[in-house]
């Protein structure tokens, strides 16, 4: 019998069978039930997702298959919606997204979700595959800054009031962090490794 890398349902022929077939081709992944709506909580999860987002297992397991864990202050609103609508929905999702690993490192993700069906056709799980693609991001800042297309902002907007205390004018301040958020990535990621 195989030894395997992860923790199942017991007796859970259909599932130890995904499992088995994406360990090792996809291996940061975690498989999550698309049968419990609260969540779709985790029910395996491969070492290289452990090792990439550096959670065990134990702190995995069970936990939203959205993995919220992984969320911090850069991570977009809009993914984060559009991720609760394509599970609830039981639809494909592939995007890019910023996650955190379990030290505050800041990481690029390329979050692919598929619904897997059973014979009767019914949604019962979700592999979400996790391909860290920091290296390509931070080049492709370098890059495009090079260029003049893309750059980091931090935007600064303070209200001016008038004598009566009535907001007449905003005053906007943009400072160009372009370089601090490319190291930032670099040194994340060399941190991570």
């Amino acid at each position: 019998m195989p030894v395997m890398k992860g923790l199942l349902a017991p007796q859970n022929t259909f599932l130890d069978t995904i499992a088995t077939r994406f360990d090792g081709t996809h291996s940061n992944f975690i498989l999550a039930n698309a049968q419990v709506s609260k969540g779709f909580p985790i029910v395996y999860c491969s070492d290289g997702f452990c090792e990439l987002t550096g959670f065990s297992r134990a702190e995995v397991m069970q936990k939203s298959c959205a993995c919220k864990f992984l969320y911090g202050p850069e991570t977009s609103e809009n993914i984060i919606i559009s991720i609760d609508d394509a599970l609830e929905g039981r639809k494909e999702f592939k995007d890019e997204i910023m996650f955190y690993s379990k030290t505050g490192v800041l990481f690029w993700c390329l979050l692919d979700i598929v619904p897997i069906k059973n014979e009767k056709g019914d949604v019962v799980l979700f592999l979400a595959s996790f391909k860290n693609i920091t290296d390509v991001k931070a080049k492709s800042i370098q890059e495009d800054k090079k260029e003049g297309v893309l750059f980091w902002c931090l935007l600064d907007i303070v209200p001016i009031k008038n004598e009566k205390g009535d907001v007449v004018l905003f005053l906007a301040s943009f400072k160009n962090i372009t370089d601090v958020k490319a190291k930032s990535i670099q040194e994340d990621k060399k941190e991570g490794q």
